[in-house]
């Protein structure tokens, strides 16, 4: 009786050690389902403080440019128009880089957008051409980085700056960056140009990772430099490309970090073309430059985006200069 009482027993401890089990995986999913909540969790705080700093960096920025700028808002849209008086524009030196092979397409496009409304402008290749003319800098061309073609070309605008006793401001700009004179004129009037200033659109290369992380101005939008700053770079002799093909720009970025110069982001410059960016991310300011001619048509981008601007305020300044004599 006693053996058939623990026979008869045991299905119904079966049955409790099946439910247990039942439990114990119910309990391991549910654990499971919690640690991928966590990570959610985290996830959305970190997406969180992302937005919380960005929002933050939009109103450093507003703030800094407070002094110089006024803006309008919309439902849709944030303009920032400039309140202060552009700088002039024989305070600016526009170098453009280029080479033998970009002479025939590309330099026709600079010269009859923007190069027009230019006081200053240079056109730096490793071949002389009368016919533009160019400034042969003594450095062979590079399928890519030409750091040492960029750094020829400051060494250059130093040396010429003392003939040019008006300018204040270098341009470094490539042979296919499409760009508004008048709107850099006005850009310009937020920054000190007796300090050594840099401003573009700022990319950082293993800032997050590294102490040996920099900042740097990506070159396609144009780079822009205050003439004291230009001097500092050529005569500190912290500042030798390795070789000729180092990437320009990010070597640039190093130069300025061993120098303690801090680099100034805007958001008017940019290294790609419109169709790039979103539309209602462009409504959103008023550009300064763009990069690249690939597939598009460059003298459209600069009639679309820049010529009516520059336009306007090159018979502004006509009307201001007869208006003075």
């Amino acid at each position: 009786e006693a053996t058939l009482a623990l026979c008869e027993s045991f299905p119904s401890a079966l049955i409790l050690c099946e439910a247990t089990l039942a439990l114990c995986e119910s309990l391991t999913s549910a654990l499971a389902l919690f640690e991928s909540l966590t990570c959610v969790l985290a996830l959305c705080e970190a997406t969180l403080a992302l937005c919380e700093s960005l929002t933050s960096a939009l109103a450093l920025f507003e703030a800094i440019l407070a002094f110089c700028l006024r803006h309008e808002r919309s439902r849709q849209t944030r303009v920032f128009m400039f309140q202060g008086d552009p700088v002039p524009n024989r305070s600016i030196y526009f170098a453009v880089k280029t080479c033998g092979k970009f002479h025939r397409d590309r330099i026709p496009v600079v010269k009859s957008t923007w190069a027009k409304y230019t006081r200053y402008i240079g056109f730096y290749s490793e071949v002389e051409d009368s016919s533009i003319p160019t400034i042969n800098v003594g450095v062979a061309n590079t399928d890519h980085g030409h750091c040492g073609k960029t750094l020829a070309i400051l060494g250059h605008v130093a040396a010429l700056s003392v003939s040019l006793p008006d300018v204040r401001w270098v341009v470094v700009a490539d042979d296919d960056t499409i760009l508004s004179v008048a709107r850099l004129q006005q850009l310009l009037s937020c920054f000190d140009s007796s300090r050594p200033v840099a401003v573009g659109e700022r990319y950082g290369y293993n800032v997050q990772r590294s102490s040996q992380g920099y900042n740097y101005i990506t070159g396609g939008g144009g780079m822009v430099f205050s003439l004291v700053l230009v001097r500092r770079l050529v005569d500190s002799g912290l500042c030798r490309c390795p070789s000729i093909s180092t990437p320009d720009d990010m070597f640039l970025g190093v130069c300025l970090a061993r120098l303690g110069v801090p680099i100034t982001h805007s958001p008017l410059f940019h290294q790609a073309r419109p169709v790039d960016y979103a539309p209602e991310y462009l409504t959103t300011h008023d550009p300064v430059s763009f990069h690249k001619h690939w597939m598009i048509d460059p003298v459209g981008v600069y009639q679309d985006w820049f010529a009516e601007f520059d336009r306007r305020a090159d018979l502004e300044a006509d009307e201001h200069k007869h208006l003075e004599l």
